[in-house]
């Protein structure tokens, strides 16, 4: 077989795996089995080819939702470490699943998600300072211009922490719902 056709056929049951790894049983199965090494050096082979890294994070992302698999996952094997470095490649698809798979990582564990924020934390400040401490031209062009939103360095905060189903703010109201309601005095 050649090395194109062999890594299809590789591809197809990564694929697969992402696949049945929805299912509780099947997942914990694969996990156990010692797949997850095999996929994270699959990963380190195939590092330059987006479609292969999609399709492990994908693996990955399906595995942490299970509470065996992520165990397995975020305490035996390296996995969390191989996503922190990709949340910033290249490919949009690699970074929206990769993104995911970290924040359900990080809300089941503390240690790790720790090490996410701090990483999110640093790449987005390295978004706004530059190496030698100096605010982006560009964040201040935009806010005197009072267009923060349109250059993605403020408003994105939400987008990118927060599912858009979840409160902004501890206190339950998001800043583009209105805060305080209309009311008047009753005469007496």
């Amino acid at each position: 077989m050649s090395g194109s056709a062999e890594d299809d056929l590789i591809l197809e049951v990564v694929i697969m795996i992402g696949t049945v790894s929805m299912d509780d049983s099947c997942a914990a199965m694969l996990a156990n089995s010692g797949i997850i090494p095999a996929l994270i050096e699959l990963l380190n082979a195939q590092q330059e080819d987006d479609e292969f890294v999609c399709q492990i994070v994908y693996v990955f992302y399906q595995m942490v939702f299970h509470e065996a698999t992520r165990d397995v996952i975020v305490k035996d094997t390296q996995a969390p470490a191989y996503l922190i470095d990709l949340m910033h490649d290249t490919n949009a698809e690699i970074r929206k699943v990769c993104d995911n798979t970290l924040d359900i990582i990080a809300e089941y564990d503390e240690e790790w998600g720790k090490k996410i924020q701090t990483e999110k934390f640093r790449w987005y400040n390295d978004g706004i300072i530059s190496a030698d401490g100096a605010i982006s031209p560009d964040f201040y062009t935009d806010f005197q211009n009072f267009e923060l939103g349109q250059t993605g360095y403020l408003s994105s905060v939400s987008e990118q922490f927060v599912p858009a189903d979840r409160p902004i703010s501890a206190y339950g109201f998001r800043p583009d719902e209105q805060f305080f309601s209309t009311y008047s005095t009753a005469s007496r």
